[in-house]
């Protein structure tokens, strides 16, 4: 299991006292046994650009928290250490109300990184379920994704991530209006942010690819962004 955040910044940081703020939070956080233990894997994620599509992205970061144990997951939260050091240390440069929370399980299709990151956020087409949706993607997708050798031979990395329904809450612990705010997120690695805009106008995608993300994607509905991946642990 994995606990992905979405992070927005307190407006009055700037974008490189905010990037300084989450080295220090990860530092804080690794250093704190229990959650040094728990942890499989701390991933920050560092907004650079908009998606290769365009896409808007309105959120400032996104960080990602390999867990080993899920199920210590809630005593963590309540433990002292989270509550006086890392709740506290998030205040500082976080808006907890606006930052979003939930948890996702994650399915290496191409094990591999590269300098760029890219990650897209959708949701699922209306007329499927959530279980539909992911069994469309991690099949029939990524056959079709493979089958494009313009587009698939530029990825360095690919990732699915399936997030848990209802598991939306806002950093400060609230629900939010929308328990259904994505279905999943896709992470791809390229070369270079060129490369990744290269492959997404490549004919492959545009006319095989793009016409078969509506038959389980809510168009129109994705937010992505071009990311610096920072790999603490």
């Amino acid at each position: 299991m994995k606990t992905i955040i979405l992070n927005k910044k307190l407006a009055s940081l700037t974008e490189q006292e905010f990037s300084r703020r989450c080295c220090d939070l990860a530092a804080l956080v690794l250093g704190i046994p229990e959650y040094r233990e728990s942890f499989a894997s701390y991933i920050h994620n560092q907004f650079v650009s908009s998606g290769p599509r365009g896409e808007v992205f309105p959120y400032d970061a996104v960080s990602e928290i390999g867990r080993k144990d899920t199920a210590g997951n809630e005593m963590l939260l309540r433990s002292s250490a989270n509550r006086d050091r890392v709740t506290r240390a998030e205040a500082a440069f976080l808006d907890r109300d606006r930052s979003v929370v939930f948890q996702a399980t994650e399915n290496v299709i191409l094990r591999g990184r590269a300098p760029t990151k890219l990650m897209i956020f959708s949701k699922r087409n209306p007329d499927l379920t959530h279980s539909q949706y992911v069994e469309h993607w991690r099949t029939q997708h990524v056959r079709v994704l493979r089958s494009q050798d313009d587009f698939y031979r530029h990825v360095r990395g690919y990732r699915q991530n399936y997030i848990r329904e209802n598991s939306f809450r806002t950093l400060s612990g609230k629900t939010i209006a929308d328990p259904h705010l994505f279905d999943g997120v896709v992470e791809l690695w390229f070369d270079s942010a060129e490369t990744a805009r290269r492959a997404f106008a490549a004919e492959g995608y545009q006319t095989v690819v793009r016409a078969d993300e509506p038959k389980f994607v809510h168009v129109g509905k994705s937010i992505a962004f071009l990311a610096e991946e920072i790999i603490f642990g």
